[in-house]
């Protein structure tokens, strides 16, 4: 089944299945846990007769099931598909990769030290109020980046195959779109406010839905670019990005679009897309400018659909602020984060090396108290101390492993993957499997070719 999915003559199958999907989630959740399950049995036993291509099913299989933990909170999948269910994939799947494939990864050691640099913080607990699923919830996600170091770095793909590897981001975000698509009621029966809205999320939190949606959005432009036709054809696959764009932004949740829109960037300035212009394809180029009129086109649609909604509240307006019962400034416009990084940086300062342990800060800030950490990287400072700025720095060493990446496309897209895992990082921390996933992508090792083996399909 993995074979499948990794196989490009069957992506527009697969596509339109995913579609299916998440139509026939509209009538329950029963059809999304007997799929969940499917895959998992079909990919462990992939994994134990596999023999030299282990590694491949087992990282193909953790990118694409831990892509389904939030479209079984989105239907209340728990706990027949736990919560947390990605980060336990992440973990099951790559202890079965290692135990059938013995080979040292580049980056074993450095996986094993932040493993290490994790215990403390698991061990201490300031608050005495720290339940274990609040454990799970704030440190889970970095043991799947500690374990996946011992298994992505040793997979060696072509660039065919990590375009493969690379699909399978999209098709999870597909279901979560015409879900939460067919689930909106109709534009002109909404009435927009300046919070984040559920009723364009499929009545689940609207954060992690435009995460996902924005991670969707970054995919279809890359498919666009690429000329990949994942709907069969390319203005498709334009089209479908549109549709993520917007969906994305209805949700008036701006930090996974904004992580998206960075990400997009970060790709094109990278993989040289100006200098294209002067070269033999101009395609790519052409293509790149296009996206970016559809991104501009798209943002002025929605804001009209709004009522001028949109605009008000990405610049930080509130009802308060429009009503004159309070100013605008930062915290307005972090929705309270800015809060939230005070009082981790005062946390920090009372336990500077060790921190406070995993999970307590919510319970010991004085303000926004019992409200979960949005920023991970104060979180790790108030929590796990000096040692969690080391455990961000060495999860970060993958900028190491782009830089042994000498093709231009290749290091565009893990770049902007980084770029969308650490920009996550500030508006949902590590509430979604999009960090530790996009991580671990990263650090698949794809060996230089040819530059023409490189450049979008005619």
């Amino acid at each position: 089944m993995i074979t499948s999915l990794l196989n490009p003559e069957n992506k527009t199958r697969w596509f339109y299945f995913h579609v299916f999907l998440g139509l026939l989630s509209l009538a329950g959740n029963w059809f999304l846990i007997f799929w969940y399950y499917l895959v998992l049995i079909w990919v462990l036993y992939q994994i134990v007769t596999a023999g030299h291509k282990t590694p491949l099913y087992a990282t193909a299989g953790i990118v694409y099931i831990a892509s389904l933990e939030v479209c079984a909170r989105m239907l209340s999948c728990s706990p027949l598909i736990p919560w947390e269910s990605g980060k336990y994939i992440f973990i099951l799947l790559v202890f079965a990769g290692r135990l059938f494939y013995r080979r040292a990864s580049s980056l074993e050691a450095v996986g094993w030290l932040l493993l290490i640099l994790l215990l403390p913080s698991v061990l201490i607990d300031r608050s005495g109020q720290v339940s274990f699923l609040e454990i799970v919830f704030n440190i889970f996600g970095w043991v799947a980046i500690g374990l996946a170091m011992l298994l992505f770095p040793a997979l060696n793909v072509s660039r065919s195959m990590f375009r493969n590897v690379l699909r399978l981001l999209i098709f999870i975000p597909v279901t979560v779109l015409f879900y939460t698509f067919i689930k909106t009621p109709d534009y002109n029966d909404l009435e927009f406010s300046l919070v984040a809205q559920t009723s364009t999320t499929g009545g689940f939190g609207s954060n992690q839905i435009s995460t996902v949606l924005g991670l969707g959005f970054f995919m279809m432009c890359y498919c666009y670019l690429m000329k990949e036709r994942l709907t069969g054809y390319r203005i498709g696959d334009g089209l479908l990005a549109i549709l993520f764009l917007i969906q994305g932004l209805i949700t008036f949740s701006r930090g996974g679009m904004i992580s998206a829109v960075l990400a997009l960037i970060a790709f094109m300035i990278v993989s040289g897309f100006i200098k294209l212009f002067f070269g033999k394809d101009r395609s790519y180029a052409v293509g790149s400018f296009l996206i970016l009129v559809g991104v501009v086109m798209s943002v002025f649609y929605v804001n009209k659909l709004t009522d001028g909604n949109l605009f008000l509240r990405y610049s930080g307006e509130t009802s308060g602020t429009l009503a004159g019962h309070r100013d605008r400034n930062l915290t307005t416009l972090t929705t309270g984060r800015d809060e939230i990084a005070l009082e981790d940086w005062r946390l920090w300062k009372q336990a500077p090396f060790f921190g406070s342990g995993a999970g307590s800060s919510k319970h010991l800030r004085e303000v926004r108290t019992g409200v979960a950490a949005h920023l991970e990287p104060t979180r790790l400072l108030a929590e796990q101390g000096l040692l969690g700025i080391f455990i961000l720095i060495i999860a970060f060493y993958n900028i190491y492993m782009i830089s042994r990446q000498t093709d231009r496309l290749t290091k565009a897209f893990k770049l902007a993957l980084l770029v969308m895992a650490f920009s996550t990082m500030f508006h949902s921390s590590m509430r979604t499997y999009v960090i530790p996933v996009s991580l671990a992508v990263c650090m698949i090792n794809v060996p230089l070719v040819k530059r023409r083996d490189y450049l979008p399909r005619k």
